[in-house]
């Protein structure tokens, strides 16, 4: 009966965190409360930090500003501003948005257009 109560938890869970990575996914651009996200769960934010690190192998937060440079790079690489993708998701200067994707990536912005061949890029 243990294993059986344990599975349910489990699967839970799992809907749990995938609602609310899809509210991730739909409110990328906007500030992400993780207080919020943890009431939308059903637990206390540091109940909900464990649950989600858990299951997804990262804390809340690096998942979060994970997300938001996949995104940038994508709009990065199909020639948008730097400032103009740092300001659409959230971060509040050019040089904390560089920062970010350099410790994410390894690599500084500036560099990602001559990397990514021009047949990749959208016209």
């Amino acid at each position: 009966m243990d294993a059986v109560r344990f599975e349910v938890i489990h699967i839970q869970q799992l809907l749990l965190i995938q609602q609310v990575i899809d509210y991730i996914e739909e409110y990328i651009k906007e500030e992400i409360d993780p207080e919020y996200l943890a009431k939308m769960a059903g637990y206390s934010p540091y109940h909900f930090y464990r649950v989600f690190q858990k299951h997804t192998g990262y804390t809340l937060m690096d998942y979060v500003v994970k997300r938001k440079l996949q995104y940038a790079l994508y709009e990065l690489v199909n020639g948008k501003k730097i400032i103009e993708i740092a300001m659409d998701y959230g971060f509040e200067t050019h040089a904390g948005f560089t920062k970010a994707f350099k410790n994410a990536l390894g690599v500084l912005l500036v560099y990602i257009r001559f990397i990514v061949p021009n047949h990749c890029r959208k016209n």
